[in-house]
């Protein structure tokens, strides 16, 4: 690299200016056709096994110099972040400005920074929400509470047997489940507290983050029903764009909450253990056998450390 120029941008994103020198450029480009030689099918060689000569003159030029920038910019970045002290977050925007053989890459590139969080005195409303009386009830599961579950159940399932000891393990799951949806509504009015209180300025990149996977989810939601997502738009009379318009709010506020528990967690220091990490990720990829191990372990990270955040605030 030999020239870095860093810019601020608004709503806490940066422009990074950067280049690769020509003669570092130029070492990646048996990589980058070594990757692109996979796809390649010539007469009398199978997709893949075209000798490496032979397939450098069916390469499209500008394809091999887009393959080699894009192996070159993924190396630099992490090292610009690092050099430079960046907090970066979300998926950064790449953009070429100037490629060619024989000469330097150079290359801008747009991300989302970690934004100072003005954090209330969270111990504070933590301590103030725990002490209220919804959330102190001693859980009391009453006979009429258990008849009526039980007469719900047996109509879903006659041939479940009614005995004493069917008795006590409803009224020891309504119990836990009661338990549950106290801590659920103590933990949301703290959190709701802490977010009407706080200052920051959500990185748009966020913002879209936090929309796509509303988006993820909903599709995911209509498909498992059987429906095709294009078919259900088509019905609600409603764009995808539509959709990010309506959760845009939503979205906002869910990237708020993440700098939130980003920023407590970094202050308090509760973070997930290596091992807790690997642990969990152990058991989701046996259960999900498909699922990518990295995915597992970005995904596992932010719960554990979610429940962290949450633990910590409920003991206050």
């Amino acid at each position: 690299m030999t020239k870095i120029n860093i810019k601020k941008l608004e709503k806490s994103q940066i422009e990074i200016e950067s280049s690769v020198e020509a003669v570092d450029f130029a070492n990646y480009e048996e990589k980058a056709i070594e990757r692109l030689v996979k796809d390649i099918e010539l007469p009398g060689f199978r997709k893949g096994h075209v000798p490496i000569d032979m397939a450098r003159k069916s390469i499209n030029e500008m394809m091999l110099l887009e393959e080699m920038a894009g192996l070159a910019i993924n190396e630099a970045y992490p090292k610009i972040l690092e050099n430079e002290k960046i907090d970066a977050i979300g998926r950064p925007e790449i953009t070429i400005t100037k490629v060619a053989f024989g000469n330097d890459l150079e290359f801008k590139i747009v991300t989302a920074i970690i934004p100072e969080v003005g954090l209330p005195d969270y111990k504070k409303i933590a301590t103030e929400e725990n002490k209220k009386d919804d959330y102190r009830k001693e859980i009391i599961i009453t006979d009429e509470d258990v008849k009526k579950t039980i007469g719900e159940i047996l109509k879903a399932r006659p041939e479940t047997e009614n005995t004493e000891d069917f008795k006590n393990k409803v009224r020891e799951n309504m119990k836990i489940e009661k338990e549950i949806m106290q801590k659920d509504k103590r933990r949301l009015s703290i959190i709701e507290k802490i977010i009407s209180e706080t200052s920051v300025e959500i990185p748009e990149i966020l913002i879209d983050s936090e929309t796509q996977k509303l988006l993820y989810r909903m599709e995911a939601d209509i498909t498992n029903m059987g429906l095709k997502f294009k078919d259900y738009l088509k019905q609600v009379g409603k764009s995808i764009d539509d959709l990010k318009k309506e959760w845009h709010g939503e979205a906002k506020k869910r990237a708020k909450l993440e700098m939130i528990i980003f920023k407590i967690s970094e202050t308090e220091k509760l973070k997930p253990t290596k091992e807790e990490i690997e642990k969990e990720v152990e058991n989701i990829t046996k259960i999900y056998k498909d699922a990518d191990p990295l995915r597992a372990q970005v995904y596992i990270e932010q719960m554990l450390t979610n429940e962290k955040v949450f633990s910590f605030l409920e003991t206050r």
